[in-house]
């Protein structure tokens, strides 16, 4: 895979060069920057009673495998987020394989749990649901829902070619148009993942403004409440210093609401959905909720030599 190519294709040039000069202010030479944000991040979320999940490609966790055994002794729940960050949409079934046999092994060396695995970019393929059905996974994670929350002619031409280039990049399936709600697929739980998300509002449409961000995930929080599903807010570590006071504040929300939001983990959501269909509950969500409510992020990087180890793991 020409990663270098993949970049210029999913984000455009201007939005390419811009993406470089923030990877310096957001990541450093050590993990100190990344591990402050990692667990101001799960401080946030713990305060409103649940933890975040975070799937953690294999290669990064063999780097840095203490910061995510404490990470994991405080609660977090991790998930496999391939063996390296490439497009698996482009792996045969046997690359799948070996891609996932090798993270299964660092994740198990490495003490940490797993019951979920979401793939990079969220780019998937048949050969991808052929694989993980050969692993001990409870539940996936990369169907994405896009809502219709975002005016983007109110934004620069520049703007809304990168947000098209994101919607070409994910293939997202339409909410207005689709239940958002987990499904079963050959015995494993697919749990769908909302956008726009941090990537898209911060980086492609330039939203620096917090309310704005919390305006918008507001809006999706209350559709899925309305309608009685589910949204899992993808929020990465690298930008909670730009919306860990947006997250805040929609936890807060979602706290208030009534009837009450369900907060869970997506393994938490997975063993509730399989639970629902072999027992036939009536109820779509537990402890009277109406909807349902998580928080998730990818890391691919923790340092600066992560991100760019990138271009050659592949």
């Amino acid at each position: 895979m020409n990663i270098p190519k993949f970049f210029y294709n999913s984000r455009g040039g201007v939005n390419l060069m811009k993406r470089v000069p923030t990877l310096f202010y957001r990541f450093g030479f050590t993990s100190k920057k990344i591990e402050k944000a990692l667990h101001t991040y799960v401080e946030i979320v713990q305060r409103f009673g649940c933890s975040p999940t975070f799937p953690i490609t294999a290669t990064t966790l063999k780097r840095h495998p203490k910061l995510i055994q404490n990470l994991q002794k405080r609660g977090v729940e991790f998930a496999i987020h391939g063996y390296v960050h490439t497009d698996y949409s482009q792996l045969s079934e046997r690359e799948h394989r070996e891609h996932l046999q090798k993270a299964v092994r660092i994740f198990n060396q490495c003490g940490i749990l797993f019951q979920g695995f979401r793939a990079p970019y969220l780019r998937w393929n048949g050969e991808t649901q052929k694989a993980i059905r050969q692993f001990p996974f409870l539940w996936t994670s990369h169907q994405v829902m896009v809502w219709d929350v975002i005016e983007l002619k109110e934004f620069p031409p520049s703007c809304q070619k990168a947000y098209e280039k994101v919607l070409k990049l994910y293939n997202p399936q339409s909410a207005s148009r689709h239940p958002v709600l987990p499904t079963s697929i050959n015995g494993f739980i697919e749990i769908p993942v909302s956008i726009p998300d941090d990537e898209v509002l911060i980086d492609r449409l330039g939203i620096r403004d917090q309310d704005k961000i919390f305006e918008v995930w507001k809006k999706i929080l209350d559709a899925t409440h309305q309608r009685g599903e589910l949204f899992v807010l993808q929020l990465h570590h690298e930008r909670i210093p730009y919306c860990g006071k947006a997250l805040e504040m929609l936890l807060h929300y979602g706290r208030e609401m009534d009837p009450p939001i369900w907060l869970a983990t997506l393994s938490e959501i997975a063993l509730w959905w399989k639970k629902r269909e072999k027992s036939l509950i009536s109820d779509r969500w537990p402890e009277k909720a109406k909807s349902a409510f998580s928080v998730s992020g990818d890391i691919d990087s923790i340092t600066l030599f992560d991100f760019f180890m990138r271009i050659f793991e592949v």
